[in-house]
């Protein structure tokens, strides 16, 4: 009897402990790099971060990560976030060459290589979701805890009176996809990178929220046309929305691509005790960079 309760106590601990599933809330640090992974130190050796990185480490299907290399960084207490860009199409992606051009609108004049996409379009949801070979089924079999989903405010590219449909649609794609990657695995994890304001858009705000667990946002507070280092610029008219999903239960990252030091301080002073995980990093997301005075 007493052999017998040592190892009910023990499988007590152990699925307390080393089992407990890892939930977005828990983490009060995160990282975020998309390219530069000839250097993994940095990737493997960090503990207690949730880590943003791309599902390949050049872009393409020939060299992702696979399911041991996720593991060996879950192992240390991380979350790992696959990026996936929802809102426009990459011309380095494996789906590129074969997907329906008409799909496509004009080139990003900031990023070559990536395209607005119509989608809302449902040729473009099978390319993200629904088969073997489709991005988000590649991404959940390599073992990621979640994506992280980026243009999401593509709405913001059409006029004004196109808005509010075109934040439906979008509304839309993210519950249809986070409804999909749930069904396979119900603690996968959805966050969104920016487009707080859809919530502007949307009668069913609750009903949206319950579907994602996080938001992220870029250059809240240097905002400006610059890649680094903009001035001091909050984007206030955004920041109640962000407040919005914070007050939802939603957990909220903030990244803010300036590297002077001044800045940096003024950064992190500002968000102290307000709902915000704060990250200073460089525009290119290399996982590189270098205060300077």
């Amino acid at each position: 009897m007493r052999i017998d309760l040592f190892f009910i106590i023990l499988s007590l601990f152990f699925s307390c402990t080393t089992f407990r599933k890892k939930e977005l809330g828990d983490y009060q640090r995160w990282a975020y790099q998309l390219q530069g992974y000839e250097e993994y130190t940095k990737l493997f050796q960090t503990q207690n971060t949730m880590w943003v990185i791309d599902y390949s480490k050049d872009g393409s299907s020939q060299k992702k990560w696979d399911l041991n290399e996720i593991k060996k960084v879950q192992d240390k207490n991380n979350m790992v976030l696959s990026y996936l860009s929802i809102g426009e199409a990459e011309s380095y992606r494996y789906y590129f060459d074969k997907m329906p051009k008409d799909l496509l609108f004009e080139e990003n004049k900031d990023w070559k290589g990536n395209f607005r996409v119509k989608y809302w379009d449902s040729r473009w949801q099978n390319i993200l979701w629904g088969s073997p070979t489709s991005y988000l089924d590649q991404i959940i079999a390599q073992g990621f805890n979640g994506v992280y989903l980026d243009i999401v405010d593509a709405f913001e590219y059409y006029p004004e009176l196109e808005k509010a449909d075109k934040a439906l649609k979008m509304a839309y794609l993210i519950m249809n996809l986070s409804a999909y990657a749930k069904s396979i695995n119900p603690d996968f994890v959805i966050v969104s990178q920016n487009g707080a304001n859809i919530l502007k858009y949307l009668k069913e705000k609750k009903k949206y929220l319950s579907y994602i667990d996080g938001l992220a946002c870029e250059s809240l507070f240097f905002y400006g046309p610059k890649k680094m280092n903009n001035s001091w610029n909050p984007q206030k008219d955004v920041l109640s929305y962000v407040y919005a999903f914070s007050k939802a239960g939603k957990k909220v990252f903030s990244v803010e691509y300036v590297n002077y030091r001044s800045k940096v301080n003024k950064y992190f002073s500002y968000v102290q005790g307000k709902p915000l995980i704060p990250l200073v990093t460089s525009k290119a997301l290399s996982g590189k960079m270098k205060l300077a005075e």
